[in-house]
């Protein structure tokens, strides 16, 4: 066994059959964390033979404009259709092939589980899961169609500062849309004035801006008060569309959702600072927030317990405030010191139920998945569809869940349902997707310990071997 091969199964996403166990675990981070290598890697089509990993196309990449326009057109259509006084079974098929045709949804998360089983860039697909928790967007009218982009526009943000990231994520139509910001309507606004007809609402919705505060930057810890809140909505206010041409005059472009007839006018304070008016005034508070230091040392904490372990140490936490705070939130440079510690640390890891099943299949060199040529064929079962494999071992970033999303903490993790899902999906990846390495190569390859040869060992065949190994103490938390 080599450091990298556990350092790998750590950090990221464990090392691919091919990808090479040799090498010095820091400089492998660096290498990944500076690598411009295209992470949109895939299959084309899941056959018995080894498939070819090939770049995603980029037609079934959907920017923001289209996503909108997509959107717009399916929902014009599923009105057409429910005026059209079908037959009942005519009228169901009519609504899925409407669906079916501009939906993004599946496509994205096609894209999202192939870069993970497929991508050489683990370590930053790691990343951007993280963050993509930490800045969580659930499924909730419009974001399933808009996740897609929203995690595209998280790891483009991965080699800059936090900063830019706070303000990229917060002003994401998805987000916009997934914390109700869209209906933030400032009571001084221009909407406001002309709002005398029945059905024209208005009101401040905090939603967002307690998120803001409480979850993706100070946090509680800051002291920070209701009415720091409130005026956060108002600096929000006027940020984000409503996907609806009947309920809103449609901007030249939807995908900058900056409406100035719904904003709150006037200069805002927020923790004590003066925040102004305006479009800018949204940058101006992010930045703010970004810099007070009760946002380092919050999501420095958070970082630890997603790498580290839910035990990581004060002194642990402390050294990555540390580089934050001298970089000034420059993400490669905390990424590494983040990474680093987790190797170097002996705190153990329980993965997410995802990051444990992307592990499978690479480690394994398991076919799951489909690949993009097979997004319109029928399926035989569930058990080769991402978004169905995703929902069964309970981690889905599209599934509908509260603003603080998946929990870091290992207790929440090992009930018996939790567990039952993981052999569920383990019998799937060694029945359907055929692991192309034995359980002892595996084991050999990655440095697992005696104690989990013993466990394999008590298996009667090869998939009780492999559900053995796959539910094994050290598979599941390293």
């Amino acid at each position: 066994m080599t450091a990298l091969a556990k350092a790998a199964r750590k950090i990221g996403l464990g090392l691919r059959a091919g990808e090479g166990t040799e090498g010095a675990v820091d400089d492998w981070i660096g290498v990944q964390l500076a690598s411009a290598e295209s992470r949109r890697l895939a299959i084309a089509t899941n056959t018995v033979d080894a498939p070819d990993i090939v770049e995603w196309p980029a037609a079934l990449t959907f920017d923001l404009p289209t996503r909108i326009d997509r959107m717009l057109t399916l929902r014009a259509e599923a009105d057409r259709i429910d005026k059209a006084g079908l037959e009942q079974d005519a009228y169901e098929e009519a609504r899925y092939q409407n669906w079916l045709k501009y939906t993004m949804q599946t496509y994205d998360e096609y894209r999202f589980a192939n870069m993970a089983v497929y991508g050489a860039d683990q370590l930053k697909q790691r990343l951007m899961h993280f963050w993509l928790n930490h800045f969580t967007v659930g499924a909730k009218e419009t974001t399933p169609e808009l996740i897609g982009d929203y995690y595209e526009a998280i790891y483009a943000c991965l080699d800059g500062s936090f900063a830019d990231l706070l303000y990229r994520v917060e002003t994401h139509p998805a987000m916009l849309t997934y914390l109700d910001n869209i209906y933030n309507i400032g009571y001084k606004s221009e909407k406001a004035r002309g709002c005398d007809f029945d059905g024209c609402v208005i009101g401040l919705n905090d939603n967002l801006a307690r998120e803001l505060l409480e979850l993706h930057t100070v946090s509680p810890a800051r002291g920070y008060t209701e009415t720091d809140i409130h005026e956060g909505a108002k600096v929000l206010a006027g940020w984000g569309d409503i996907f609806d041409l009947k309920w809103q005059k449609p901007p030249k472009d939807w995908s900058k959702p900056w409406h100035s007839f719904h904003a709150e006018p006037g200069i805002k304070t927020v923790l004590g600072t003066e925040i102004p008016d305006g479009q800018k005034g949204l940058r101006v508070l992010t930045d703010m927030l970004a810099a007070d230091a009760a946002t380092p040392r919050y999501i420095s904490g958070k970082l630890a317990r997603h790498f580290i372990g839910d035990t990581a140490s004060d002194a642990d936490i402390a050294a990555i405030e540390r580089v934050w705070l001298d970089t000034g939130g420059h993400l490669p440079a905390v990424h590494q010191k983040v990474l680093s510690l987790a190797v170097a640390s002996p705190t153990k890891r329980f993965h997410w139920p995802l990051t444990w099943l992307f592990q499978l299949l690479r480690i394994s060199d398991a076919t799951l998945l489909r690949g993009f040529e097979d997004i319109r064929k029928p399926l035989v079962g569930v058990s080769d569809e991402p978004d169905q494999l995703m929902r069964e071992i309970g981690n889905s970033f599209w599934a509908e869940r509260q603003p603080n999303g998946y929990s870091d903490r290992r207790a929440d993790w090992i009930s018996t349902e939790h567990f039952d899902r993981r052999i569920r999906l383990a019998d799937i990846v060694f029945t359907s997707g055929a692991p192309r390495l034995g359980v002892d190569e595996i084991m050999q390859t990655h440095g697992f310990s005696e104690a989990t040869a013993e466990l394999v060992g008590k298996g009667t065949d090869d998939k009780h071997k492999f559900i053995l190994f796959a539910c094994s103490p050290e598979m599941m938390e390293v």
